[in-house]
């Protein structure tokens, strides 16, 4: 059975933040995080620290040491506002990959951070096209990949796209036996 140490979870309806030491003991350790209610945002275990990215009404990046003290690295990230999109720790960087805009437009772009303040555009136009919302994504063997999502016509893909560096993207199955994957943290 695998034990996890140190985990923060944001509760996104209620704005709680909860710490727990083991899997099966949560404690809430504060009702008041720092910042508002937030839906459709990403976390991301960084360099040893957490951290929140974007969401549907916000471009911001929040960090803690403790769980407890959440602080704003950044309130306008250039990625701009989205879901559906990954966020990952790959290569001592984050990154911010495709999702779709609140407008309903689905982006085909890669963003990355070596700080979560600053964020440089890796790629506007990734060969995975706007085809990629809800999709997941992982840093495995020193490539991103990502896997199933949706289409920006919501359809169900199960294809499976790698890069090593964010800009040239690869299609490494254009079938898998996974099936309909969408939303599926990986």
């Amino acid at each position: 059975m695998f034990k996890f140490i140190e985990i923060f979870l944001i509760l996104l309806l209620t704005s709680i933040s909860v710490h727990a030491t083991i899997i099966e003991d949560w404690n809430t350790t504060t009702s008041s995080p720092g910042f508002a209610t937030k839906a459709g945002i990403q976390y991301v275990l960084h360099n040893g620290k957490p951290y929140l990215i974007g969401s549907t009404d916000s471009a911001d990046v929040y960090t803690t040491d403790n769980g407890l003290d959440w602080s704003a690295v950044t309130l306008n990230a250039a990625f701009g506002t989205r879901s559906g999109f990954v966020a990952l720790s790959h290569a001592g960087k984050l990154w911010v990959i495709g999702g779709e805009q609140v407008g309903g437009t689905v982006e085909a772009d890669v963003w990355y951070s070596t700080n979560g303040a600053d964020w440089v555009a890796a790629t506007k136009n990734a060969e995975f096209g706007t085809m990629k919302k809800f999709q997941g994504g992982i840093s495995y063997n020193k490539k991103i990949y990502l896997i199933g999502g949706l289409t920006d016509a919501d359809a169900y893909t199960d294809q499976v796209y790698s890069s090593d560096n964010g800009v040239v993207w690869t299609l490494v199955s254009d079938s898998t036996d996974l099936g309909d994957t969408a939303a599926g943290g990986v």
